[in-house]
């Protein structure tokens, strides 16, 4: 029953904030950059005050692998956060979709303008790399939101607003390079319906995400005083390797040290008897006592 009330949530969640949060995109003259931003983090706010205790409003599947990463979410749950916000996206994007063919003239997806993500079609004329790059540093900034704010047991208020101030700060300024390619379900739920380029180059926007997400635990795990063995990658192979030769190592270390101790030890001894023996003698000759 867990996992469907969170299927529920986060289904919810990411089709709302697609089609409230990014309805600016779709209205031509309409939109701007701080508003668009603002209309995406006000959104966020909404629905993590509302899906948060249900789900954590996750509703960006690059915070749910930031968190699984973390522990912070039961691994055997992660498969109904990503499978219910890719969903929700794809209905998002639909909704707005049917919405914005409903305007006068009608609309075209071939124009570009339904595409949310990517980097040449968007007009900033940004290459591939400026686009990792940007995807991977603010998907961080918001995956690193999350991860404090659910470590530290932030109150519900604080952690709704934080959360949705960081999307606004992402959002601007990510929005000339990439677009808001800070959340896969979004940019793969318009990349279906708008095509050509967008559907061409979403994969990439995703991948690059997901190592953003990885990239905002990192920050965290170096500011913060957690152990690498309170997250997943303890678990690690890698992890374990190098867990079990230091183990060893230091094991090795230890009984070499205990065992020049006890050579030491032994050679402290007879050099103890042999000067006891001396001083004996020396003073057998002094007190003329040969006996």
């Amino acid at each position: 029953m867990r996992h469907a009330k969170i299927f529920a949530a986060e289904f919810i969640g990411t089709m709302l904030l697609f089609v409230v949060g990014l309805n600016a995109v779709f209205n031509d003259g309409i939109s701007t950059a701080i508003g668009l931003a603002l209309s995406i983090g006000v959104t966020v706010v909404a629905i993590s005050a509302i899906m948060g205790p249900v789900s954590g409003a996750h509703i960006n599947p690059a915070v749910t692998i930031g968190l699984a990463i973390m522990r912070k979410v039961d691994h055997d749950k992660v498969p109904t956060y990503l499978a219910a916000q890719f969903l929700g996206g794809l209905a998002g994007g639909l909704i707005a979709f049917w919405m914005a063919r409903g305007r006068d003239g009608g609309f075209s997806p071939d124009e570009g303008n339904f595409a949310i993500s990517g980097w040449e079609q968007l007009g900033g004329g940004y290459d591939w790399v400026t686009m990792a790059l940007a995807v991977s540093i603010l998907t961080a900034v918001v995956v690193l939101t999350y991860v404090a704010v659910a470590s530290r047991g932030e109150p519900r208020a604080g952690s709704s607003l934080a959360v949705g101030l960081a999307y606004v700060a992402a959002v601007y300024a990510g929005l000339e390079m990439v677009g808001i390619a800070i959340n896969p379900a979004l940019s793969f739920g318009a990349a279906v319906f708008a095509g050509g380029d967008a559907f061409e180059q979403v994969w990439l926007v995703m991948l690059f995400a997901v190592i953003g997400a990885a990239l905002g635990v990192m920050m965290y795990l170096a500011a913060e005083d957690v152990s690498l063995e309170d997250t997943m990658l303890g678990e690690s192979a890698l992890a374990r390797k190098a867990r079990d030769v230091g183990t060893s190592t230091v094991h090795g270390a230890a009984g070499v040290t205990a065992g020049a101790a006890g050579a030491v030890g032994d050679v402290a001894d007879k050099v103890t008897d042999t000067v006891g023996d001396a001083a004996d003698a020396v003073k057998d000759k002094i007190t003329g006592d040969d006996d």
